[in-house]
């Protein structure tokens, strides 16, 4: 790509808020195997995002997880979901992406580590903590028209605001979306969806 080519995509392309936990990194599994250890209880991945599980396994006993999985140990081992690695490839060739993960400062620093390890940190603008604010709130703050995320609390007031909500989320079961919120099980399926729409 061209200087001049990229100048004109960086000022002109959408901007797409990538969500890392769950959506990038498949620590959900990482997740349900620490359920199980620890808890004794089956939980199927595709129920690991925050506001899925905790309402299964508690709020302290989710804390006492995530400061394992979202610890350096914990990351590293977490694989890509599958497709991710080559759909953020795609991605970037038209659009501008960002990383917007609810990890506090302490965990940050092992996500960008994980994306270095995995060659594609080179391609998200940032890598930004929500912990602290509304990711729609982020998005607006950011100029980000898209945010693709495993957890359907952030999204829900992504229509209210002008952004384009996706939820990644596989799993056999139908879900009730809001308004506004698209859903898909893969990521070929979200590059499918972003690039028709990018065009129509």
């Amino acid at each position: 790509m061209t200087q001049v080519r990229k100048f004109r995509l960086m000022r002109n392309a959408v901007k797409i808020a990538i969500d890392f936990d769950g959506t990038i990194a498949d620590t959900n599994v990482i997740k349900v195997d620490w359920i199980k250890k620890h808890l004794g209880l089956q939980v199927p991945p595709w129920k690991c995002d925050r506001t899925s599980c905790v309402p299964i396994i508690g709020s302290a006993n989710y804390e006492m997880m995530a400061k394992f999985v979202y610890g350096d140990e914990g990351t590293s081992t977490a694989k890509p979901n599958l497709g991710a690695i080559q759909a953020i490839k795609t991605l970037t060739s038209s659009f501008v992406l960002y990383v917007f993960t609810d990890r506090r400062a302490a965990h940050l620093a092992f996500a960008e580590k994980w994306l270095m390890a995995h060659s594609i940190r080179e391609f998200f603008e940032a890598v930004i903590s929500s912990a602290n604010v509304e990711k729609s709130n982020l998005c607006l703050d950011y100029g980000i028209g898209v945010l693709f995320d495993d957890d359907l609390s952030h999204l829900v007031c992504c229509e209210n605001k002008n952004i384009r909500a996706i939820l990644f989320k596989p799993g056999p079961e139908e879900i009730n979306l809001p308004d506004g919120v698209f859903r898909v099980k893969r990521w070929s399926e979200f590059v499918k969806h972003i690039s028709r729409r990018a065009i129509d």
